[in-house]
C-alpha cells in the first residue's frame, strides 16, 4: 500500500481514536511499530481500548482492499514553512522601525 493511499490521523484521545476508525471492518489487521506500545492486531481490538497514548499516528486507509491495514506509528515533527510573503503576518510580534 503506498503512503498517499492513507489518512493521517493523530487522535488526541480514545474518543478521536474511534473516529479515525469509523467504518473499518473489525477483522481489519493493525501493525504497530515497537515502540509505539500497541500491541492490538485487530481494529476491534483497538476499539475495545479504554485510554490512548498521546503522540501516535493512527493510518487508515482511503480505500478498502483486501491486503488493507491499519499503520500506528510515532507522530512525525511537524515542519511548518513560511513563504517569504507571508511571514511578515506570520509574525506579529515583530516591529519594523
Amino acid at each position: 500500500m503506498k503512503i498517499d493511499e492513507l489518512l493521517r490521523n493523530v487522535p488526541a484521545n480514545i474518543h478521536d481514536l474511534h473516529l479515525a476508525l469509523a467504518g473499518l471492518p473489525n477483522n481489519m489487521k493493525v501493525k504497530a511499530h515497537s515502540e509505539t506500545g500497541v500491541s492490538e492486531k485487530t481494529v476491534d481490538e483497538l476499539r475495545a481500548r479504554t485510554t490512548w497514548p498521546a503522540g501516535l499516528m493512527v493510518m487508515t486507509p482511503r480505500k478498502l482492499k483486501p491486503k488493507s491495514v491499519v499503520k500506528i506509528s510515532k507522530e512525525a515533527a511537524t515542519i511548518i514553512v513560511l513563504r517569504a510573503r507571508n511571514i511578515w503576518s506570520a509574525l506579529p510580534w515583530i516591529v519594523l522601525r
